[in-house]
């Protein structure tokens, strides 16, 4: 077991209150990524996502943007996830952090799945959300504390893609059974 701290470098995500919206002439509208387009990458099926909030900024503002492929945390929920198409070039707000990996050393599909399913990630996040304050948020600080065992990278690939497969095949499934539920009712409470 080493210290995550030399391989992952933590960015926040951006305070959104802070942030200066303009008028729709001046400036871009910017997707705002929250819980429903985490859950869209984590590859949770949904029958019907609601559309994410978005805001007009001037193309020189300072926030936060996430891209396909980037790894992002989500400090409430200890959920993480790598950012596909849909949601890339989406501004991250301030309980997200993306995540920076050495990808010589770090798989990211494997990290992705360290952190939603190893019990050695879930033990420690779930110490870190224990405590007195009603919020439980993980800090950075936390992060760069933990402690991960890391395979050899051919390993890291196995294990991450076949996660990868299985969340995708899951989200099919899910998606079938809806379509299932919808023609039956169809079919069932069609008049005649």
């Amino acid at each position: 077991m080493s210290a995550i701290n030399p391989l992952i470098k933590y960015h926040s995500g951006s305070i959104i209150n802070r942030l200066k919206p303009v008028d729709k002439e001046l400036g871009k509208q910017y997707t705002i990524y929250d819980q429903n387009t985490m859950d869209y990458d984590l590859g949770k099926f949904k029958y019907d996502y609601p559309e994410p909030k978005t805001i007009i900024l001037k193309e020189d503002n300072n926030a936060k943007y996430i891209y396909k492929g980037q790894i992002v945390f989500n400090m409430i929920t200890g959920e993480c996830v790598m950012i596909g198409n849909k949601h890339s070039g989406a501004i991250l707000p301030y309980n997200y952090t993306h995540i920076e990996i050495d990808d010589r050393k770090v798989y990211p599909r494997y990290l992705v799945y360290w952190f939603n399913h190893s019990p050695e990630a879930l033990n420690q996040l779930n110490q870190y959300k224990q405590g007195g304050s009603l919020i439980k948020k993980v800090t950075h600080k936390q992060l760069q504390n933990m402690k991960i065992t890391l395979p050899s990278m051919e390993r890291q690939i196995q294990i991450g893609d076949l996660a990868y497969k299985r969340k995708k095949l899951k989200y099919l499934q899910e998606k079938r059974e809806n379509l299932m539920d919808l023609y039956l009712s169809e079919q069932l409470l069609r008049e005649e």
